[in-house]
């Protein structure tokens, strides 16, 4: 959060044509209501990671911007996108109805550079001793925040690398089981799947692949996707990819 005393016109038209979100809160030294909206922003902004840009501006020294944006009074919150004025508020008794207001105005609003940034130092990549080594230059899985994205597993067994047996069942069963496995070494089991993709060479192997897959994930029936290709390495009928939201707390 930045103060501005004044601002040229040039400086401020920059500010909101940021692609964030972009608040100007006036405020007065004395304004005993003004410093509990602060505190408000900063956290609602914090939430936001990064989308919601908020600058104070001391009405008192302001004269020129409050005359041009009308600001009668302090607290006046304007709200901005793309360097529109698109809401005003003359302040909020909670941080919820803050969110509130901000909340309709954030679609297709992105992060600030120094957020992606941030996401991208958080990437790690993993890898199971329980699951086949990756044939190629790749990762078992990817975990980025709460979000883990793994590779493709067909039924290999980890230790030669080879397939379990030419029966697609027990592939499948494998498939599966290493799929355990890299989610286990992220954090994670199937109940946090939110999202599966399967591969068959054959889709009249569906239905015993389908049941193995209900088998396995029991009750839980995250959004899947099945996909006929015309080729797998190394002999494999079929394989399963996942997205998985590992929760705060597991």
């Amino acid at each position: 959060m930045t103060a501005t005393k004044a601002m040229a016109d040039q400086d401020l038209t920059a500010m909101l044509q940021d692609a964030r979100l972009v608040v100007l809160d006036f405020f007065t030294p004395d304004c005993i209501p003004c410093r509990k909206l602060d505190a408000m922003l900063t956290a609602v902004a914090g939430e936001l990671q990064g989308r919601l840009l908020v600058n104070r501006v001391d009405a008192s020294a302001s004269p020129e911007l409050t005359e041009k944006y009308g600001v009668r009074g302090v607290p006046t919150l304007l709200l901005f996108k793309e360097g529109r004025l698109v809401a005003r508020n003359v302040g909020f008794a909670t941080a919820s109805e803050l969110r509130e207001w901000v909340k309709p105005h954030l679609s297709r609003v992105v992060p600030h550079k120094g957020e992606c940034e941030e996401m991208r130092e958080e990437m790690r990549l993993i890898n199971s001793d329980n699951a086949p080594a990756p044939p190629g230059p790749f990762s078992h899985a990817t975990v980025v925040g709460s979000w883990v994205f793994t590779a493709g597993m067909g039924g290999l067994d980890p230790r030669t690398r080879e397939v379990v047996s030419d029966d697609v069942i027990d592939q499948a069963r494998q498939s599966i089981a290493n799929l355990r496995a890299i989610l286990s070494a992220a954090g994670c089991t199937l109940s946090d799947v939110v999202k599966a993709v399967v591969y068959l060479t054959d889709m009249a192997d569906y239905s015993g692949v389908n049941a193995v897959y209900e088998q396995a994930f029991g009750t839980h029936r995250p959004a899947r996707t099945c996909v006929a290709v015309s080729a797998l390495p190394v002999r494999e009928r079929v394989k399963i990819e996942c997205v998985a939201y590992k929760a705060a707390d597991s």
